[in-house]
C-alpha cells in the first residue's frame, strides 16, 4: 500500500502531490526497491535531501508531519502508575476482557462517562514519545538532560555556536578586507 494523502475526500500518492518534488511521478515512499527501505528511513532520507525542490515549506512540513505520526507507534510507550481499591491497577487490568475494553474505548470516543476499572485505566494512562520533537515528553527529556549536564559540569561560562554562515568563516574574513563594502 502506498503512503497516500487526503485531498478532497480521495486518496492522492504523494509523487502525484508534489509533482515539483516527483517530476515523473516515480520515487515514491512505497516504491518496491532492490534493498527494502521502511517508510521512516524513506521519509528521513527526503528530509535530508539538500536539492531546492525538496526543502520547499509545503513539502518539508508534511513529510515531516508524516514522519511524526510514524514515530510514536514505534517508540512510545503507555505510563500507568495508580492505585485501585489498595491493589494495583495494573492487576485489576488484566482482569479485564476485551470486550470490556472495547466497550469503554467506545464509551471514551462518545465523551460519554467511563465508569469502573476500565474507565480507571484510561484515566490513569498516558502515552509518552520523546522523538517526536514538540510533544511534552521531548522537552521534559531535554530539560532532565540539560539539568544533569550543568550539575556534572557546573553551568557553563561560555556558550559557543557554529553556524554554516560563509561570511563568518576565517577564509572569507582573509578574503574579504580587499573589497571596501564589507569594511
Amino acid at each position: 500500500a502506498e503512503m497516500l494523502l487526503r485531498h478532497n475526500e480521495r486518496d492522492v500518492p504523494i509523487t502525484h502531490m508534489f509533482p515539483v518534488q516527483f517530476p515523473f511521478g516515480q520515487g515514491g515512499i512505497d516504491v518496491r526497491r532492490r534493498n527494502q527501505v521502511s517508510e521512516k528511513e524513506c521519509l528521513k532520507h527526503l528530509l535530508r535531501i539538500a536539492l531546492v525542490q525538496m526543502q520547499r515549506g509545503d513539502f518539508v512540513l508534511v513529510v515531516a508531519s508524516m514522519l511524526n505520526r510514524i514515530l510514536p507507534f514505534e517508540t512510545g510507550y503507555i505510563q500507568c502508575r495508580a492505585q485501585f481499591n489498595n491493589d494495583s491497577l495494573a492487576s485489576a487490568v488484566s482482569q479485564l476482557t476485551f470486550k470490556e475494553i472495547a466497550e469503554a474505548a467506545k464509551r471514551k470516543d462518545d465523551n460519554m462517562r467511563v465508569g469502573g476499572v476500565a474507565g480507571r485505566f484510561f484515566s490513569a494512562m498516558s502515552s509518552a514519545c520523546r522523538p517526536v520533537g514538540h510533544s511534552n515528553e521531548a522537552a521534559a527529556a531535554a530539560r532532565r538532560k540539560m539539568f544533569a549536564l550543568a550539575d556534572y559540569f557546573g553551568e557553563s561560562s561560555l556558550f559557543l555556536s557554529v553556524t554554516p554562515d560563509d561570511e563568518n568563516s576565517f577564509r572569507e574574513k582573509q578574503t574579504l578586507p580587499r573589497f571596501p563594502i564589507f569594511k
